[in-house]
């Protein structure tokens, strides 16, 4: 239903006004997430919900053919593999400072903030959490 909606839009406004309708719905976006950053949220405003809502409305009409969906999911897919490689060196990079534990998963986990061990061999190895060194069970208690 929503895609044959954004269809219908796409077709009577066509793909040049669309574009920049896009662009202004960016603007937007790019807006409102300034508010939320300012503001210290973390979580999403209404106005930050609304305009993804628009940004994503357009983005159904600009990829309304099959053949541009399948080369944005294949770009899609390669930047995400990318990014993962990048953080895994990243890791790489702060094992071998001795800032986190070799067995630390942060990277594959929900938790962002490097120096974080996550892990349960911590009488192995000493961590750094915040410039201190810590091992996980004191991570835990903190």
């Amino acid at each position: 239903m929503i895609k044959e909606q954004a269809r219908q839009i796409l077709q009577h406004y066509g793909v040049l006004h669309q574009k920049s309708k896009s662009i202004e719905e960016l603007a937007e976006l790019i807006v409102a997430l300034q508010k939320d950053i300012l503001e210290g949220k973390e979580s999403h405003s209404r106005a930050v919900l609304e305009e993804i809502a628009d940004v994503h409305i357009m983005l159904t009409q600009l990829l309304d053919d099959e053949s541009d969906k399948t080369m944005v999911s294949l770009i899609v897919d390669k930047k995400l593999k990318r990014q993962m490689r990048r953080i895994k060196a990243e890791k790489d990079k702060d094992i071998a400072k001795g800032l986190i534990c070799k067995h630390c998963r942060w990277y594959e986990e929900q938790y962002g903030r490097t120096g974080i061990c996550i892990c349960s061999r911590s009488g192995e190895c000493g961590n750094y959490i915040d410039g201190n060194l810590m091992t996980c069970q004191e991570w835990e208690r903190r």
